[in-house]
Parts: structure tokens; sequence; C-alpha cells
């Protein structure tokens, strides 16, 4: 993780104070996910979690440098995994030098070792993607291309960098676990159809201000890309309360209309672990806003993002210290928060056969005046998603202005699922009101029953 939003004595409190408050408002106003079908398919890959722990301990034995890796076809020790970029104090002379010499050779490394263990799982596409010209890094992604909805894009990211600056960087929990998860689930999902494409993003520059996550998510939003859910994994591999609580960040539930799909996929992790019977794992939503880790670079382009993270994370006393070993890390919840990982991603991407029926619905609907050489108006946004929380294109929207003045509008959504449409003018003002009378598109069905809200009023 990148900083602490409050002091170590406050954060915990804050978040074991909050988190029930929270959970209590997301159970009384939010939209309940579509539900969540069991799938015997991936009820095995949960299971290879816990049959496969060996691979998942080699795996963070060697980003660790437990033990020595293959990179490049020659034996390497991962001592660090540090980013240069993440203080400058590493620019020098002596020791310093020597040092910041070690960390761009470790981070070219791990990202190679990545890019070599992708390229071997038989992904469709496997490429680096530079992030910072300040900091000479990559980004490495891993692809799998979706067979019917190919165009949106589940992201599952994790941040391959560590800390401190010092010699030895261990960085097993924070955030080592979750790179070889994600390694993990590369290889054992490649063999397997999923409708959308998943991106398996290894971020760099995560300690030296998300840099890496940064970059992507830009680069994704210029290029028009729909990436329908981001789910960071970043610092889960350690129970500091001795509870197994793992904590799902989101933005508030008053926030953006893109806050609701963080809570969607929240949702889908919660319904998970529920569905796979991984009984030991308590779950639960945090939704504070926190900007602590990469999910920030996404909420920051308008992408609904969420962030897995163990309880109590500023009460580990190892966190960013020589001490983040494989030793150190609580196995069992380790292995169970990694499950419930598992089965959100195939879900999130839906394997084989579990796309759910075509039905739409009303996910946000907002007003506000337009002042014009010809007077007043109104203007209403409406926006429309489908049950795996999609935006939808094309849909028609069909409405009426009442109030000030009596219309009748419709349009169809853009590619953010988006509609605006306008009220007449008038001289003066007044009060409008705007409500959606229908929702169609050819061979979809309107799910009137799941609509956000239907009507709105401007004074």
């Amino acid at each position: 993780m990148f900083h602490r939003p409050v002091t170590t004595a406050c954060c915990s409190a804050l978040v074991l104070a909050v988190t029930l408050v929270c959970l209590a408002v997301l159970a009384s106003g939010a939209r309940p996910a579509e539900a969540l079908r069991r799938s015997a398919t991936v009820a095995a890959l949960v299971q290879a979690v816990t049959a496969d722990q060996s691979e998942l301990r080699q795996t963070l034995n060697e980003l660790t440098g437990e033990v020595p890796a293959t990179v490049g076809g020659v034996q390497y020790t991962f001592l660090t995994r540090y980013c240069r970029g993440a203080a400058g104090r590493l620019r020098g002379r002596g020791g310093v030098a020597r040092r910041a010499a070690e960390s761009r050779t470790a981070m070219r490394n791990a990202e190679q070792y990545v890019y070599e263990h992708l390229r071997a799982d038989g992904l469709d596409a496997v490429h680096y993607q530079d992030y910072s010209a300040r900091v000479s890094g990559r980004n490495v992604i891993g692809e799998l291309r979706g067979a019917t909805r190919p165009k949106e894009i589940v992201v599952i990211g994790a941040h391959l960098d560590d800390k401190p600056s010092t010699s030895r960087a261990p960085g097993a929990d924070d955030n080592g676990a979750s790179c070889a998860a994600l390694l993990w689930m590369a290889k054992h999902f490649a063999g397997h159809r999923f409708a959308r494409t998943i991106h398996f993003v290894f971020f760099g520059g995560e300690e030296a201000g998300h840099l890496g996550s940064n970059a992507y998510a830009v680069a994704a939003r210029r290029a028009g890309e729909e990436l329908v859910a981001v789910l960071n994994a970043d610092q889960y591999a350690r129970s500091n309360a001795g509870t197994d609580v793992v904590a799902l960040h989101t933005r508030p539930l008053a926030g953006p209309w893109a806050a609701q799909q963080d809570l969607w996929i929240a949702r889908q992790y919660l319904a998970a672990a529920s569905a796979y019977g991984i009984s030991e794992l308590k779950p639960q939503l945090v939704s504070l806003g926190t900007t602590w880790s990469d999910h920030q670079s996404f909420w920051a382009q308008g992408y609904g993002a969420t962030s897995l993270i163990e309880d109590q994370p500023f009460d580990n006393p190892n966190y960013h210290t020589t001490a983040d070993t494989v030793a150190h890390m609580t196995w069992p919840y380790y292995v169970h928060a990694t499950q419930g990982l598992v089965a959100t991603a195939a879900h999130l991407a839906y394997m084989g056969d579990m796309l759910p029926s075509s039905r739409i619905y009303v996910s946000g609907l907002a007003i506000r005046g337009v002042t014009t050489s010809a007077g007043r108006g109104a203007r209403a946004t409406v926006r429309v998603r489908d049950v795996s929380f999609t935006t939808v294109l094309g849909a028609t929207v069909r409405g009426r202005f009442t109030g000030a003045s009596s219309h009748r509008v419709s349009g169809l959504t853009n590619a953010s699922g988006e509609v605006q449409l306008r009220s007449p003018t008038r001289a003066r003002g007044g009060v409008w009101t705007f409500t959606v009378t229908g929702v169609s598109k050819s061979g979809w069905v309107y799910a009137g029953a799941l609509n956000s809200r239907t009507w709105v009023r401007l004074r």
C-alpha cells in the first residue's frame, strides 16, 4: 500500500467503527446484486486453490527471495522489489547508488519473471506497458480474450513493487502474496472460456504514488475501453485482528454513479464467498472512499473499482519493513481470501455459460437547469445498465417533462449508457419534473423493478 490516510493509532478504530455503519446503509439503500448462480467449474477452481497451495507457496517464496527464481533462464534471488522512484534519496554515491542500481535490476527482473510466467501459461496476449518517464518502469499485462463480450474488460490487479528502500525488502504480504495469487489465476483460468475479456495487471510504482495503475487507467480512458469491473488485490495475507475478516473498499454510497459499480463488484465477492462455502472467511464492505491503493487511479478516471485488503492493515507490525516475510503471513486466511478472489473473478468475467439474462434498467437519473438566450429549461441525464452492471449502448429511453412545461422526449444511450434529454425553454423559470416512461432495446427486456428511480425534480 502507498500511504496511511490517517494516523496508525486511529486508522484501525476508524475502520472498525465505520464498517457496521456502512453495512447498515448499504443494506437499506443500495440495490442487491443479481443472484450468483453456483458453477461446478468455478467450484473446482476454488477447491484447486487449497489443493495447489504448494504452487502458491513456491511462487511467493521466489518473489520474496526465500528461494532463487528463474529469470531469463538463469537463477536470480529477489532481495527487493523496491521501485526506486518512491524516494529520490536513492540517488547518490557509494552504498546509496549501489542500492539504487540493485532496485532497478530487481524491478526489471520482477517484471520479466511475471512476463515469462504469463507467457508460459498460454494466455491470448502478454505485454509490457511503460508507466512513467520519470521512473523507468513497466506494468505487465496478461490477457484472456472474451468469447462473446470481448470489449467488456474485467481487470484483476495487484502491485508488484514493495518497500522498504533498504537492501532487503521481501514484501510478502505487501504485495507478493497478491501477485502470486494472480499468477495462479492466470495459469488456471487459461484453459477456460469467458464471455468477457480478463486483464491480469501487475502494476509497478504503486509505492511511488500509483504510477503504474494511473498509466493503465488513463490509457484505458483515452482509448475508450469499457472496464466493467476492476478488482484490486493489495495486502490481504495477514489477519492482524486474529479474525478472518477481509475488507472490500469502495466509495461512499452517495458518491458518483460509478460508485454503484464499486458496490456491485464488492457484493459479487460477498456472494461468491457464500455460494462456494468459504465459511471461514468474513468479507465486509467498507465504503469510506479510501484512496491508499491502485483502485484510486480507476476512480479518478470514472471507472468502478474495489480494493481487497486485510483487516486492520496498519496494525501489521511488519508493514513496509524487512520483516514482511512469508513466515509472518496468516496462511489459512490468505488461502481463503484467494479462493474468494478466484470465484469472484470467474463470475465477473462470466466463465462458461453463466452469462445472465439480458435485462436492462435505469441505474442513474439526474436533472439540471439550462439557461440560454431563449430562456430557461432543464436537462435530464439517464443511465441504463444490464443486470451484469454493464452500461448499455443503443437503448431507447422515453420520458416526459412536466411542471414548468409539458413535453415528451426520447433518445438513444451512448457508449457510456447515457442519454441527455432536453425540455423546451421558457422565458421564466419554474419547477421541472422529469419522469422515465420506458426503456427498450431489441432483444432485451426492460426490468423496471430494478430501476434506481424513475423521476427527478428541479426547482
